[in-house]
């Protein structure tokens, strides 16, 4: 018998084998030459020793005799283990992204050259202080430092061709801008757009938390639907929601329960911001140690300090305000190529932009300013408006980037007050606990005046009655300190009644995360660590039993249902509310919950103007 001749194929596998196995040697060398030494001494500009330890979690613990040289070594420690992240959120911000992706990344690009970050980061920069701008350049001193020692920079960086840029204290401001602007509210008012566009102003009000006793004024209209496109818009969209800083789905929940609530009589912080999970995290934790200094927590890798966290003698937990913070103003071209305002033409404040594009030739664009912000490109092609941008960012005075600071320094209540005070944006729900036993809420951010409250809609701009006309003074702010029901809590719902001053929002996500963390802790007058623990992991949805029920007794009376439906249907029955990994019933509820929406939708706005609608 005559065996079949194998060689042939492997004279095509060895090759193959040899050159994978080739690549994972060189994959290997080029990420063990990437990694950081773990624990050691930071070298370089330090006027005493600093050291770093990190534990078997990997979470560096920074230990220096100075404030100065500690945040030198935080600023070390960031780039060490995030360079890569650093570097693409300076180039997102400041428009850059096409010299290391092509022309793929040029509509990014032009949004955030229009934006105007990188000009608002110099001007808070060189406002600065002379102590805080210091302090800014020693955590980027450090930074530097790390760029400048590195074997080799980061793999992505290295298989991208890039190679790392020194960081200014500009940087510092450009990295809070983009993390805040992530959070302003204005893709609501784009959704509300194409729902008023598409559906009609009825439909609107049928969805939209409408109330003409706040506002005072009806729906106001631009276009037609006939000339909406909203290919360019989703395009966009897609594009900024595949960064991690752009969340619009999930919420934040935060809630502190005073000592008189507790087992052992401590009050006890619980808060989960609900950011995406990704790889490299949005956060980065660490420990911050100098002679009277102390504070544990999250922080953002580009940015000083510690976001949420804890000291020896506060603990405190942010959640997002959902703040109306941001307003598209619709400006009206005069005959001379300026904009119409109260009544007379302006002209633009005007510059040109030279974006360098991987590849390919640069492209030069011009970006235009009004009295109301910068001008966005168009997110509506065939409407031929021009959307300029008002923000509470764009007033954030320079102290707002050490605002931190302070915060991690705070020993009582009244210090996390004073604290917040120069906050300015994101607003944010900040809850607090001392170590005396205090607990309290504050509304940190600056709070818009307007001069007329209008729907979430993009407005007029050329009569002015839409201004705004200030902020409301930080005295004004939603505060509370030890109320009588022994706890606080927070879940992206409105910080006051309606009807109260000073206007927040009009738009927050559903209340039924809310009204969960709201009955569990009514419920019970002390609560033991683990039950609260439990509260911070809870899957109960609590709406879920009104709306399955109305979901089986509709499908209940359909005919013609298959086997394999009718199961599905006692399933659906059967489930209990909880939205655990293991729930088939929780999973089945969530795909026809979506579907239900989807079919509801869908059809009036378009693909494109259903999946604006549905991701903000």
């Amino acid at each position: 018998m005559e065996l079949p001749d194998v060689s042939r194929p492997f004279r095509f596998l060895i090759p193959l084998i040899l050159v994978v196995s080739f690549a994972f040697q060189g994959c290997s060398t080029v990420f063990r030459n990437s990694v950081p030494e773990r624990d050691g001494e930071v070298k370089g500009e330090v006027s005493s020793p600093v050291h770093v330890y990190r534990d078997r979690w990997g979470v560096p613990h920074i230990v220096a005799e100075t404030l100065d040289d500690l945040l030198y070594a935080q600023g070390f420690v960031h780039a060490q283990e995030r360079l890569f992240q650093m570097e693409t959120e300076r180039r997102l911000a400041s428009g850059r992204l096409s010299e290391v992706y092509g022309k793929d990344a040029l509509p990014l690009d032009r949004f955030f050259r229009s934006l105007s970050l990188k000009e608002k980061a110099g001007e808070m920069y060189r406002n600065l202080s002379e102590e805080d701008r210091r302090l800014i350049d020693r955590y980027v001193a450090g930074v530097n430092r790390a760029i400048e020692t590195m074997k080799k920079p980061p793999p992505e960086m290295r298989l991208l061709s890039v190679e790392p840029e020194p960081f200014k204290g500009s940087d510092v401001a450009l990295t809070a801008l983009l993390k805040g602007f992530g959070l302003a509210q204005w893709l609501e008012e784009l959704a509300y757009r194409v729902v008023l566009e598409r559906a009609g102003e009825e439909k609107l009000k049928d969805i939209l938390p409408f109330r003409e006793d706040l506002y005072g004024i009806s729906v106001i209209r631009h276009g037609n639907r006939e000339s909406l496109n909203l290919e360019e818009a989703d395009r966009l969209l897609t594009a900024l929601l595949s960064f991690p800083l752009f969340p619009r789905t999930g919420g934040s929940n935060s809630w502190v329960v005073s000592g008189r609530k507790t087992a052992d009589g401590l009050p006890r912080l619980f808060n989960d911001p609900h950011l995406p999970l990704t790889a490299p995290s949005v956060w980065f934790e660490n420990h911050l140690i100098a002679k009277g200094f102390e504070v544990y927590g999250f922080s953002f890798p580009g940015a000083p300090f510690v976001v949420i966290g804890f000291n020896r003698h506060v603990a405190w937990g942010f959640t997002n305000v959902m703040m109306d913070d941001a307003d598209l103003f619709v400006e009206e071209e005069g005959e001379k190529g300026g904009y119409l305002y109260r009544g007379r033409e302006r002209k633009w404040e005007e510059r040109r932009e030279t974006i360098s594009i991987r590849g390919e030739n640069p492209e030069e664009i011009v970006v235009r300013k009004s009295v109301h912000g910068p001008l966005i490109p168009s997110l509506f092609p065939g409407l031929r408006e021009s959307f300029a941008f008002r923000w509470t960012g764009y007033d954030a005075p320079p102290g707002h980037l050490t605002a931190l600071m302070w915060l991690n320094k705070a020993r009582s209540a009244e210090d996390v007050i004073s604290a917040l005070s120069r906050f300015s944006f994101p607003a944010q729900n900040v809850v607090f606990a001392t170590s005396s036993g205090d607990i309290g809420y504050v509304l940190a951010g600056r709070i818009p005046k307007r001069k007329k409250v209008h729907p979430p809609l993009p407005v007029p701009g050329s009569s002015g009655e839409f201004d705004w006309e200030g902020y409301v003074d930080f005295r004004k702010n939603p505060k509370k300190l030890n109320p009588p029901e022994g706890f606080i809590a927070t879940a992206n719902f409105p910080p006051l009644p309606p009807g109260e001053s000073p206007y927040i929002s009009s738009v927050y996500e559903p209340p039924a995360r809310g009204r969960r963390i709201l009955k569990v802790l009514k419920g019970k007058d002390v609560f033991s660590l683990d039950e609260l623990l439990a509260l911070q992991t809870d899957v109960k949805l609590e709406p879920a039993e009104r709306e399955k029920s109305l979901f089986v007794k509709i499908l209940g009376k359909t005919s013609g249902l298959s086997e394999k439906e009718r199961k599905a249907l006692d399933l659906l029955a059967s489930w209990d509310g909880s939205l655990n990994r293991n729930s088939a019933g929780g999973a089945l509820f969530e795909v026809l919950y979506e579907e239900v929406l989807k079919n509801t939708f869908a059809d009036e706005l378009g693909n494109e103007g259903y999946r604006i609608f549905s991701r903000t």
